[in-house]
């Protein structure tokens, strides 16, 4: 998938020197290969974790299995905090996206030593889970309040806008993903804007090329009239 729009409408999470280099010593180290899960659904967790090295998605599951990618966690980034502080079940997938080590803290450690004593890695937590807040909210509110075909066009607007090309590499079931739209609806849409005119779609090549981003601004436009 192009990284530049996982950045955009997947966010990246990412942490330069992270104060919980300091405290590696306290926890243990383990090893995960490319698509391991990490963390899954009901899963109760009694520890904190800790990407040293990697790459993880998080990803939310619907009804009918389909995925919603919420956010891309590069090395430096703590994660599953939310249920370990609040001492119940994971809701989401944390699923490796490449090769990464990963270094797990036990409650106790974290609650009587680490937190207490290292108030730099207290305010890492705090920014982190902020971030993290702030990313759902607005994803909650596109979701919510943002029909399947104006997340889209907005995304392909933004390539229109952003790129020499304007062109996007990614296949539908990627697009379907990244956008939380049915991959049955995600097709008609595209199939729809195609005909129209406003866009290239070369399936096989997993290429979308906005052709017409005037028109496809009126349609915009028409969408949230």
């Amino acid at each position: 998938m192009d990284n530049d729009i996982l950045s955009l409408w997947s966010p990246w999470l990412r942490t330069a020197n992270s104060p919980w280099e300091q405290v590696l010593h306290f926890a243990v180290k383990k090893h995960y290969s490319k698509n391991d899960i990490i963390l899954g659904n009901r899963q109760l967790i009694n520890e904190l974790y800790y990407l040293h090295v990697g790459e993880i998605k998080m990803i939310h599951l619907n009804s009918e299995g389909e995925e919603k990618p919420v956010w891309y966690i590069g090395s430096g980034n703590i994660f599953g905090e939310t249920p370990f502080l609040l001492g119940g079940e994971c809701n989401t997938i944390f699923t490796c996206v490449r090769d990464s080590i990963v270094y797990t803290f036990n409650r106790q450690l974290v609650m009587e030593k680490i937190l207490p004593l290292n108030p730099d890695i207290m305010i890492d937590m705090l920014n982190g889970m902020a971030s993290k807040i702030q990313t759902l909210t607005r994803q909650i509110y596109d979701l919510s309040l943002t029909s399947p075909k104006m997340r889209l066009y907005r995304l392909l607007y933004s390539i229109s806008t952003t790129r020499v090309n304007n062109a996007i590499k990614i296949s539908q079931q990627d697009l379907a993903d990244l956008l939380g739209i049915h991959r049955v609806t995600l097709n008609k849409i595209l199939v729809a804007l195609k005909h129209s005119g406003i866009i290239e779609h070369d399936f096989n090549r997993k290429r979308i090329t906005v052709g017409n981003p005037a028109g496809l601004l009126k349609l915009m436009e028409k969408e949230q009239s």
